[in-house]
């Protein structure tokens, strides 16, 4: 329906063998470049079509009957920078001569970031339009100044600090890890049903498990919190070596198609076949130990203060709630005073003479608390692969066989055998 407003210009008029009407306005600056005119006279433009060509697609850019393509901004997106402004401190202290400029420059602002929506859109919508050939022809724009990608080929890459794609020298090695992925997928042929069932298997039954046990609600030795997380990794790796491999086993072999084509296999044929059903596996144990590790960053981050060259930095918000949490531990209750939430770590003191000096050396419990996260990576590491635990039939093949001679049977003896549709 947009296409259908842009109607064609006037054919410029070269009677009097001047340029036309379109090309006698400006010339824009980019003509000044003898590489482009040689470029367009090799391709057969003459500086005539050339200036026709983009005066025509500019007066496109232009035309009123883009207004309607623009959507509207919420003016809630630009009024939060001002809100921001004017409700600080530093804006209140200002005098009305300053305030004025600061309203001025805020107007500019929002009419400069206007502006440039308004023509990104217009160029957008008349670039989109002029990628079929019919409508380049119609509107006789032969070319566009910059040829846009189609939607979803390029990917977006932010400066940097901000969030964009992964960066270049990735590229390589991403695009090698997914043509592995997908050249096994390519070489079977079926559809995969244990695929979708391996995935609801770990969502609905190992989602949960985890691989750090922080559910401790009063402060622990250093010791006994680290013991605590070794066996709980310890039981996370039970759990997907036992329970979990043994489904995913058990999944796999009820996939009567990919069991027949596993069939008669070696081992190191079967290793590529399952190539896709082991990348699955390996992302769900990723996930697992990303998701642990997360929880348990957070969680020590949660009982610490900021540093400041070195120094904890204590703001006045923490500092408001520890004293709150000392408040509640010194009253006391019936059973014993109410321990500080902000501690998971229990130091002890010990009396040497006339010294007093901690049990457990300070520098070093930084260091075992940061141990536990590569601890997390090792503990699934060198997990069984379902290649090697695989039945050479599949499990149902012998069910429907002992049904079918059962029907036989009944059959010769006059038997009628139920049918179920």
């Amino acid at each position: 329906m947009v296409g259908q407003r842009f109607m064609p210009l006037d054919a410029p008029s070269t009677d009097s063998g001047g340029e036309g009407r379109l090309a006698r306005q400006r010339r824009p600056l980019v003509f000044s470049s003898r590489k482009l005119w040689r470029a367009m006279r090799d391709l057969g433009h003459s500086e005539e079509s050339l200036l026709e060509n983009f005066n025509r697609y500019d007066s496109y850019l232009h035309s009123a009957a883009l207004e309607a393509c623009i959507s509207p901004v919420d003016a809630g997106l630009l009024g939060r920078i001002e809100s921001k402004i004017c409700n600080g401190s530093w804006y209140r202290s200002m005098g009305e001569h300053k305030r004025e400029s600061v309203h001025s420059a805020l107007e500019e602002l929002r009419a400069d970031m206007m502006a440039q929506y308004e023509e990104a859109v217009r160029q957008a919508v008349v670039d989109y339009l002029l990628m079929d050939l019919r409508m380049r022809e119609r509107c006789r724009v032969s070319f566009v100044p910059v040829v846009r990608p189609a939607w979803g080929t390029k990917a977006f890459y932010g400066v940097e600090g901000t969030v964009g794609g992964p960066p270049a020298e990735w590229e390589v090695s991403v695009a090698g890890a997914l043509d592995s992925m997908q050249s096994p997928l390519r070489s079977l042929h079926v559809p995969f049903a244990a695929l979708l069932s391996l995935q609801r298997l770990w969502a609905e039954s190992y989602a949960a498990v985890t691989l750090n046990d922080l559910a401790g609600k009063e402060p622990l030795r250093v010791e006994t919190f680290l013991d605590y997380q070794s066996s709980r990794r310890d039981e996370g790796r039970r759990v997907l070596e036992d329970a979990w491999m043994s489904a995913v086993i058990d999944i796999i072999s009820h996939d009567r198609a990919l069991m027949e084509l596993l069939e008669g296999s070696n081992d190191e044929t079967k290793r590529r076949k399952l190539g896709v059903l082991t990348a699955v596996l390996s992302s769900h144990v990723r996930r697992l130990v990303e998701a642990s590790a997360g929880e348990y960053i957070k969680y020590v981050m949660q009982h610490t203060s900021p540093l400041c060259n070195g120094v904890p930095e204590v703001t006045p918000e923490r500092a408001a709630w520890e004293l709150h949490a000392r408040q509640r531990d010194l009253c006391g209750t019936v059973g014993g005073p109410l321990p500080i939430p902000r501690a998971f770590l229990e130091l002890r003191l010990i009396a040497e003479g006339s010294a007093i000096a901690f049990t457990t050396e300070l520098d070093k419990v930084p260091r075992r608390l940061a141990k536990i996260l590569p601890s997390m990576v090792s503990a699934v590491r060198g997990l069984p692969r379902p290649d090697g635990k695989l039945p050479m039939k599949p499990k149902e093949s012998s069910e429907a066989d002992s049904e079918g001679e059962s029907t036989n049977d009944q059959s010769e003896g006059g038997v009628e055998a139920p049918c179920s549709a």
